[in-house]
């Protein structure tokens, strides 16, 4: 093979590779553009749109631009809605947006849950954000690598928001989920 068609064959590979990497980074179409660059309150206003920040637990977190007369309600549902169970009554969802606005949806927690380690865990309870490897081998049917490929995932994702959060793991579904679901806590 020549040097000329070896080359052709490598660039034709990284492009590939890139197109592939691009297509899963993609969010699905929700009508809405996902800004990367700031933008400015006069360019916002002159094109009759409000840029607000859309955080917490929302399946697309960032900064989307949105029109005027759309309520905190619409940002939600235009970032793929909420992650879990969530606390919504500290949010008022009729609310007008303004450019500039964050929209922060935090976890629902129960009064009686404090942050707690593992050891205090009701027995058969294992902590999603506290539990490591060995504590979440303890559930039936987990392998080392399953273990493994949770704890990552929260390290790099943050905190579980919702015993759901887990489908989005490669290797676990519904089935799995429903098997686990009774020994978990957040």
């Amino acid at each position: 093979m020549s040097l000329k068609t070896l080359a052709v064959i490598t660039g034709l590979l990284l492009l590939g590779f890139g197109f592939n990497l691009y297509q899963k980074r993609s969010l699905p179409d929700t009508g809405l553009t996902l800004i990367d660059r700031p933008v400015s309150p006069q360019v916002a206003m002159h094109e009759g749109q409000v840029t607000v920040h859309v955080a917490g637990a929302v399946r697309h977190p960032g900064v989307y631009q949105l029109s005027p007369q759309m309520r905190v309600s619409d940002a939600l549902a235009k970032a793929g809605g909420v992650r879990g169970e969530v606390n919504l009554d500290k949010l008022n969802l009729a609310a007008k947006l303004k450019d500039g606005q964050r929209i922060l949806v935090t976890a629902r927690k129960e009064a009686s849950k404090k942050k707690q380690d593992t050891r205090h865990a009701a027995p058969g309870l294992v902590s999603l954000n506290h539990a490591g490897v060995e504590s979440l081998r303890q559930l039936p049917g987990m392998s080392l690598g399953m273990a493994q490929a949770i704890v990552a995932f929260r390290d790099r994702e943050g905190p579980f928001f919702s015993v759901d959060t887990l489908t989005e793991i490669k290797g676990i579904g519904p089935k799995t989920l429903e098997k686990w679901a009774p020994y978990l806590r957040l």
